[in-house]
């Protein structure tokens, strides 16, 4: 076997010839998490990438000093797709901003879509939580291989005592959970609402949703959702911080292996035992 190898790389050093080992490439991630607009250059020897997206989350809402249910927002969807590209091209991308918490009494603000190379990966932000016990819905994938739901946020309890959950944000294997609902019981008020769970391989935790600090007449505010795109927490009604949590930004990420270049890639590693 020695002298087989022996012979290999007397061969590839006498023709020039040289041996590529994709096993010798190493996957790179990158994460992109910036709100906006701006563009990716592929690196040298990518010719495919997975791209992975994240809708932004929704907002919590706010019932302020009146009563009514403050619920939780909707979290983002999420997309995937392995995509071909050319070294060095400019592929632009938008990732959403996640939604205002409500300061006042009224409704969460959306989250933003998110979207790679003009829209060929993409994913919706999820919906604003409302004063009323219509929960903000969860945002879904519209274009791309692998398309998941975000979940969607609880329900604010009767008479704005305990805010609802925001909604967990989906990963690559699973869709976000849906928000726990907000109640009157004591002393449940009394202690956050739990967010949505986080979907597998990537999600975010929903915030949590406001509860009563003693005395009663104070009140701690929905809590943020986690980014990638999870909903914010609604918020209890009362005196103190009254507000609805803000959503998760919207999230890029980025698979890829680049081809390693010939020189370094000879029989050295045929000697090693590496190209078979």
């Amino acid at each position: 076997m020695r002298k087989l190898l022996a012979l290999a790389l007397s061969v590839s050093l006498v023709l020039g010839i040289s041996y590529w080992n994709p096993m010798v490439a190493n996957a790179t991630e990158e994460i992109l998490n910036t709100p906006g607009s701006s563009s990716w250059v592929v690196p040298a020897g990518v010719t495919e990438v997975t791209v992975e997206v994240w809708g932004a989350g929704a907002g919590g809402s706010s019932t302020g000093s009146t009563n009514g249910a403050a619920s939780g927002g909707g979290a983002g969807g999420y997309a995937s797709k392995v995509v071909s590209v050319t070294p060095g091209a400019s592929i632009p991308y938008t990732i959403g901003t996640g939604g205002a918490g409500q300061t006042g009494s009224g409704g969460g603000t959306s989250g933003g879509a998110t979207s790679f190379n003009s829209g060929e990966v993409a994913a919706n932000g999820g919906a604003g939580g409302a004063t009323s016990f219509l929960a903000g819905v969860g945002g879904s994938g519209t274009a791309g291989d692998t398309l998941r739901t975000g979940g969607n946020g609880g329900a604010g309890g009767a008479s704005g005592f305990s805010g609802g959950g925001g909604g967990g944000s989906p990963g690559a294997s699973s869709n976000g959970g849906t928000g726990t609902s907000g109640t009157n019981a004591v002393p449940a008020r009394q202690s956050p609402t739990a967010g949505g769970t986080a979907g597998t391989d990537g999600g975010a935790t929903g915030g949590t949703g406001g509860y009563f600090l003693q005395p009663y007449n104070t009140c701690q505010g929905g809590g943020n959702g986690g980014q990638p795109g999870a909903g914010g927490g609604g918020s209890c009604r009362n005196s103190g911080d009254p507000n609805g949590g803000t959503g998760g930004n919207g999230q890029i990420r980025l698979t890829y292996t680049a081809a390693p270049s010939e020189a370094g890639q000879s029989g050295t590693n045929m000697m090693m035992g590496t190209d078979f």
